[in-house]
C-alpha cells in the first residue's frame, strides 16, 4: 500500500449532523416523524443515511448538558421556522411533540448511503433525549425545543432491604433475592 493510498482511506470526508424528531411513540402515527441535516447533499435534496432521507432544514444544537448525577438535565434545539412554517405546521399535525424522542447523530460523509463505503452503523450519537416543551424564540422564526435526558429524571429505584433475624435469637434469616426469603437456624 502506497502512502497515497492509505491517505485516501485516512480521509473520512466531512462530519455530517443528523436530526430525527419521532412522534410515532405518541401517535402510532408512521407519518409523523421528521429528518433534518445541516446538509445539502449532492443537488441540494439532502442526504440518506440507514435508508432515511435527510432534508436540508435548518437547526442548531448549541451544547448538550450531560451529568452523571440523578438531576433534571436537558438541551435545547434550535430549529428554524421558515416562510412556510413547516415545523410548526408539523407540531400542529401531532397535536403535542411533549414525550417525543429526538436524536442527533455524526456521521462521516463517506459513509453514507450510495457511497463507496456506506456503511449503516458507522454513526456516533450526539443527542438521545426526549421533548419536555417547545417554546418561540424572540424572532418568531425560531422554535426553541426544549429537552430532557430520560435517564437523568429523578428514577425510583426500589430498594433491598436486608436483616440479618430475630435479635437474641437462634433464627438467622438472610434475604438472598427480594421476592425469596431464607431461614436458617443456628447449630
Amino acid at each position: 500500500m502506497t502512502v497515497s493510498t492509505q491517505r485516501l482511506k485516512e480521509n473520512l470526508g466531512g462530519i455530517v449532523s443528523l436530526l430525527t424528531i419521532d412522534a410515532t411513540g405518541l401517535t402510532n402515527n408512521p407519518t409523523h416523524i421528521r429528518r433534518y441535516t445541516n446538509n445539502y447533499g449532492a443537488g441540494g435534496l439532502g442526504v440518506i443515511y440507514q435508508g432515511n432521507t435527510f432534508s436540508p432544514y435548518p437547526y442548531q444544537l448549541p451544547t448538550v448538558t450531560k451529568s452523571s448525577k440523578s438531576n433534571r438535565q436537558n438541551s435545547k434545539v434550535n430549529i428554524g421556522d421558515l416562510s412556510n412554517v413547516q415545523f410548526t405546521r408539523f407540531i400542529e399535525e401531532v397535536g403535542s411533540l411533549e414525550g417525543a424522542k429526538i436524536i442527533e447523530i455524526y456521521v462521516y460523509e463517506r459513509f453514507l448511503d450510495g457511497n463507496i463505503e456506506a456503511n449503516p452503523n458507522a454513526f456516533s450519537v450526539r443527542l438521545n433525549h426526549t421533548i419536555d416543551f417547545i417554546e418561540d424564540s424572540n424572532d418568531l422564526t425560531t422554535k426553541i425545543v426544549n429537552t430532557v435526558d430520560p435517564l437523568s429524571r429523578s428514577i425510583i429505584v426500589p430498594s433491598r432491604s436486608f436483616t440479618a433475624g430475630e435479635p437474641n435469637s437462634s433464627i438467622y434469616s438472610p434475604t438472598v433475592f427480594p421476592a425469596i426469603s431464607r431461614n436458617i437456624a443456628r447449630g
